[in-house]
């Protein structure tokens, strides 16, 4: 079993005190996850911000912009295990070769746009 899929099991089973129940998500169809890719320019992390933009509400981003991240630490509130399940299982089947650090990246990159509150899109 890769890291990413013992992890992902791992979190499945795991409720994170402070979590964010799970949310509903938006669909991403084909032309979505088509016009992530092209915005991503091939960058996995910057693929999964984008993907984790894509499948949460405005006012969902807003409620945890400056008060959530990836794992809940620094004081602060987890992501929905649902998200976080997507994001990957999705990263997973778009980039087959996905290594720990594209992971990371990815992980890196939405807990910066969970850091501040933007008014456009951005990862």
């Amino acid at each position: 079993m890769s890291p990413l899929a013992l992890s992902a099991t791992l979190n499945e089973s795991i409720q994170i005190p402070g979590q964010h129940a799970d949310v509903t998500l938006r669909d991403v169809g084909p032309e979505d996850h088509a016009r992530i890719h092209k915005q991503s320019y091939g960058q996995v992390g910057r693929y999964g911000c984008l993907l984790f933009r894509s499948i949460i509400s405005d006012e969902q981003y807003r409620a945890w912009s400056k008060t959530t991240n990836w794992d809940g630490s620094r004081g602060k509130r987890a992501l929905p295990q649902n998200v976080k399940n997507f994001v990957i299982s999705t990263l997973q089947r778009k980039f087959p070769a996905l290594g720990s650090n594209d992971f990371k990246d990815c992980i890196d990159k939405i807990n910066e746009y969970l850091r501040r509150l933007y008014s456009t899109m951005r990862c």
